[in-house]
């Protein structure tokens, strides 16, 4: 056998024999080769984990500033809405000082809330008061079948008999649910706390049109109608806020020709022109009031006159009182209806 150690002269020690560089070239290739394809396994990981770890911080970061826009959202709400009712309470407070024994036009709550309608109606920010007077509306279901019959007239455009039988089945709606005692189940409604009925006046006061629609069929007409109807106004309207819709509709329900009814109107509008105030309901006072420049009313004004005598009143003490507060496109109101006097809260609504 052939040994593959070689001695040399000198020293006689043992040296191991090269191997030859073909040899060993192709021992080491196969070595590198093999890290190549790991260098790049490594690498899609590292893109497939940037590639799902962004998205999740993107959102993340978008979820923490949504969550911190709701909170200012919830606290600039929070801010108007402390604003509101402190302008509200503030104008209850002046309510009671504005007394002149006769809730007409020329008193200061009706000239402050006219400047505030018109601040408001431009989109100024700021704070808002604006107040009506509750009895220049129809009381329902005080006013009766006639009037609301004659207000779906003027505000829904119905003929007599449609607007007839949209009052009937509206009252007959309203007297269902009072004896019932269930909830009205509208939309929008209010549920009744345990213990306690609405009445069949607070349930129209309640009601929206929706909520109406699906059991009655009359949801156009009550749209129409509601902005000048109440639950707390009574029999009588105040002939010295009322609007023509609520005071023409009072002197039809009385007998009065449409002729005679906006005949009447036409004066009181003159009289209010002239600051004039009705401070009875009595007929001669009534009579001096509206013949203006001399000229005295014709029997179809008169017998208008003479029909809703008996509805009207000159006074209120009842007021719906709402403040708004703006800022920043955000906004918040409170609205109450306010017994003068008494100082009684009879509803309170936020939004």
């Amino acid at each position: 056998m052939i040994s593959t150690t070689e001695y040399t002269e000198d020293t006689k020690r043992k040296t191991p024999r090269e191997r030859p560089p073909q040899a060993r070239s192709a021992r080491q290739l196969p070595q590198q080769g093999s890290q190549a394809p790991r260098r790049g396994a490594a690498l899609v990981l590292v893109l497939v984990a940037v590639a799902i770890l962004v998205p999740l911080a993107l959102g993340a970061g978008a979820l923490a500033r949504a969550r911190a826009l709701r909170v200012d959202g919830r606290i600039d709400r929070a801010a108007l809405r402390d604003a509101a009712e402190s302008a509200l309470a503030r104008e209850l407070w002046r309510l009671e000082a504005d007394t002149n024994a006769v809730d007409a036009l020329v008193e200061p709550w009706a000239e402050r809330s006219r400047k505030a309608a018109a601040r408001l109606e431009k989109g100024t920010d700021g704070v808002f008061v604006l107040v009506e007077d509750e009895r220049a509306r129809l009381g329902v279901p005080d006013c009766g079948e006639r009037a609301l019959a004659a207000l779906l007239q003027l505000r829904a455009g119905l003929d007599e008999a449609a607007a007839a039988g949209e009052a009937a089945s509206l009252f007959a709606w309203m007297r269902e649910r009072s004896e019932s005692g269930s909830p009205a189940g509208g939309a929008g409604e209010r549920s009744e706390p345990e213990g306690v009925s609405l009445s069949a006046e607070e349930r129209l006061y309640d009601a929206t049109p929706a909520g109406t629609a699906d059991e009655t069929g009359f949801e156009a007409p009550l749209a129409a109608a509601m902005p000048l109807l109440s639950a707390h106004a009574g029999a009588k309207i105040n002939v010295n806020t009322a609007g023509h819709d609520a005071l023409v509709a009072a002197m039809l329900a009385g007998g009065a020709t449409r002729g005679g009814a906006e005949g009447v109107w036409l004066r009181l509008e003159m009289s209010r022109e002239r600051g004039d105030v009705f401070r009875s309901t009595a007929q001669t006072e009534a009579l001096k009031l509206l013949r203006g420049e001399g000229d005295i009313p014709s029997p179809e004004e008169i017998a208008a006159l003479q029909g809703v005598q008996n509805a009207l009143r000159v006074d209120s003490g009842l007021f719906r009182v709402r403040a708004v507060a703006r800022r920043a496109g955000r906004a918040a109101a409170v609205e109450c209806v306010y017994e003068r006097g008494t100082r009684r809260i009879l509803r309170w609504l936020e939004n």
